[in-house]
């Protein structure tokens, strides 16, 4: 599946998901994991992270996880690509910096009108 990373040695949602909370290394130094949670949504296993580059600046990333044939894989989507998931806790969007574009800003509004509506239910 185009844009996704599979690995034999991910046998679980759990690996990939110690996989993707590990510090790696940004533009601007070391980027690292200050919160996440997995929910489902969709069919899909949704982790969601909030990520803090060396800077002070943090984001909200959506990570699509999936078994494939030989093992799990993922597929990330950042916040500034809109993603088309809505199930990030809004206490995420309360952690990250100001959005970083447009696309940003309409997807966090989005998020919280379906928990104002899933409340409202």
């Amino acid at each position: 599946m185009a844009g996704w990373t599979f690995s034999a040695a991910w046998q679980s949602s759990d690996q990939v998901r110690q996989h993707l909370i590990q510090p790696y290394a940004g533009g601007d130094g070391t980027v690292r994991t200050i919160a996440h949670t997995v929910v489902r949504e969709g069919g899909c296993l949704v982790l969601w992270v909030v990520l803090e580059s060396a800077s002070g600046s943090r984001w909200v990333e959506c990570n699509l996880m999936c078994r494939g044939e030989s093992g799990w894989g993922y597929r990330d989507i950042q916040e500034h690509l809109g993603p088309t998931y809505f199930s990030c806790p809004t206490e995420f969007l309360d952690m990250a910096s100001d959005p970083p574009n447009l696309l940003a800003e309409k997807w966090r509004c989005q998020v919280r009108e379906r928990h104002t509506m899933a409340r409202a239910a």
